[in-house]
């Protein structure tokens, strides 16, 4: 486990940590972070997921594995909306991007990078996979939810989720690739070297922003609701993706997932939360308090939990 952690682990946190200790020293405030996290979801994100969708392999993706782990992903998302509606007593539109923060994983700058240190790039094709089903299931179902529950919302629900996607880089640059990909479109090789020189940036700027805002103190209310969105996102998901994906105590076998995927989306079941319930809690007025704590504790215990599961058995 302690080379685990030391190959593929360590050197992705260690930019988080570099984040905490700038802040701490007061180099970096939350401001800063900000931006940086502004350049990196606006510009840099974009780049990095058309990149990797656009070259992505689509017939040989592992979409039995993905599906297991959107099956688990829906089911924990439940169990934390019923969590803060009737046991922190949030509102319906909170609960459910808390809910969210349970089941949605930050696959691009934490599981992806890690997956393919340890496993090779072969890794990488499960968590695509479960992060193209995301883009086109759980964020699509997450604006139609809250955005229903909203009292002033105004115009017909299919046209909201429309100007929700088109007005949102990420979803537009996976869509984008997807695109490419079946046309066959491959971009030329001084653009294709801009978009990887760009999107090169994305994950050590984004969990260098994280480790700033890390540094922040928590309010105990919202750590109580928070920890238990985290044991629900890295006990509960793991354990039951685990379930399903493995190959000898699981149904894995019967699915037909192979070892490496199985174990990629073992890793993604058990990453951090990810920014998008956050982005939705800001885009429809929901507290993102309770969500913010979450990605800040999911992502520093996950580190043990990541290095705990990809040790070889």
């Amino acid at each position: 486990m302690i080379e685990t952690f030391l190959t593929g682990v360590a050197p992705v946190f260690s930019v988080v940590l570099i984040g905490w200790l700038a802040a701490r020293s007061g180099a970096f405030d939350g401001v800063g972070a900000g931006w940086i996290n502004k350049f990196v979801f606006l510009i840099c994100l974009s780049a990095l997921l058309f990149r990797l969708v656009a070259d992505a392999p689509l017939a040989a993706m592992p979409w039995n594995a993905a599906g297991a782990h959107l099956m688990v992903e829906l089911r924990v998302m439940a169990l934390g909306f019923l969590a803060a509606r009737y046991g922190f007593r949030r509102s319906a539109p909170e609960s459910l991007l808390i809910g969210m923060s349970a089941g949605f994983a930050n696959h691009v700058f934490v599981v992806h990078p890690i997956a393919v240190a340890l496993f090779g790039e072969e890794a990488s094709r499960a968590i695509l996979a479960t992060m193209m089903i995301d883009a086109a299931v759980i964020f699509s179902l997450a604006i139609l939810a809250v955005d229903g529950m909203r009292p002033d919302a105004e115009g017909a629900p299919l046209r909201r989720l429309w100007t929700s996607i088109t007005t949102n880089p990420p979803i537009l640059a996976i869509l984008a690739g997807f695109a490419a990909n079946l046309l066959a479109f491959r971009a030329p090789a001084d653009l294709d070297f801009f978009l990887g020189f760009l999107g090169s940036a994305a994950p050590p700027a984004s969990l260098f922003a994280l480790g700033v805002v890390l540094a922040a103190r928590a309010e105990g209310r919202e750590i109580w609701a928070s920890g238990v969105v985290t044991a629900l996102k890295l006990v509960a998901a793991p354990a039951l993706v685990w379930l399903l994906v493995d190959r000898e105590l699981g149904f894995g076998q019967a699915l037909g997932v192979g070892e490496i995927d199985g174990r990629a989306a073992i890793l993604g079941a058990a990453g951090p939360t990810g920014a998008m319930p956050f982005v939705l809690a800001l885009k429809f007025g929901a507290p993102p308090q309770t969500i913010t704590r979450a990605i800040l504790i999911s992502t520093a215990a996950s580190a043990i939990v990541l290095s705990v599961l990809a040790a070889p058995a």
